[in-house]
């Protein structure tokens, strides 16, 4: 049975993503699935990278490969990546057109011949990522009396005074349903501070 891309994104989202990418999964599927790129991914997505998006009519987060990049919205509402995985591509340019026969030649899905093609070494080494972390001022730093906040800067900072360690930026604004700009507003108003770290990646169900 052929599965339809329509039939694997029953909830399509509007976005107003300039960049989309073409990604395939480790499933005998015979065709690239498009995302839209959010502007905070946009810099760090390259063909032959792993990315995170949600897949299926659970919209599962599910590991694939970026197989394709472009500027053409495509025809309808498409769902957006969750995150990349890799610092550099895992895929060069010849590996990939050398997969993407072999899925033609063996009838299978060309996600499934990159996943077998790519060293799980590699794969483990290429799993953690840099991020920006988020955490609270300690109330005897922040400043006296304290600023004004949105209702979203109020929100925001509650998650991270009720969490054990820094947030991923990224995380928090998934939290609060909200883009960067209340945060880095925390941030500019001297109650959260801003760090640079490396996390692990995603515990994925499908991550080698």
């Amino acid at each position: 049975m052929t599965i339809t891309q329509a039939e694997l994104f029953p909830t399509p989202t509007e976005t107003t993503a300039t960049r989309f990418a073409e990604i395939v999964f480790n499933r005998p599927l015979d065709h690239a699935y498009t995302y839209a790129i959010p502007p905070e991914l946009t810099g760090e997505l390259e063909i032959g990278k792993r990315v995170v998006a949600p897949f299926g009519q659970g919209n599962r987060s599910t590991v694939g490969f970026c197989v394709g990049l472009g500027e053409e919205a495509p025809k309808r509402a498409v769902k957006c990546l969750e995150q990349v995985l890799d610092a550099e591509p895992l895929v060069t340019p010849t590996l990939m057109r050398l997969t993407r026969w072999m899925a033609d030649y063996y009838l299978c899905g060309w996600g499934q011949v990159l996943n077998a093609v790519v060293p799980a070494g590699a794969k483990m080494q290429a799993g953690t990522r840099a991020v920006q972390l988020i955490e609270a001022v300690p109330p005897i730093l922040r400043p006296n009396p304290l600023p004004q906040l949105s209702a979203k800067q109020k929100l925001a900072l509650a998650h991270l005074e009720g969490a054990n360690g820094p947030l991923e930026m990224r995380a928090l604004a998934r939290k609060v349903d909200c883009g960067p700009g209340p945060i880095r507003g925390l941030i500019d108003k001297g109650l959260a501070l801003r760090k640079v770290g490396r996390v692990e990646a995603a515990d994925l169900h499908d991550r080698p």
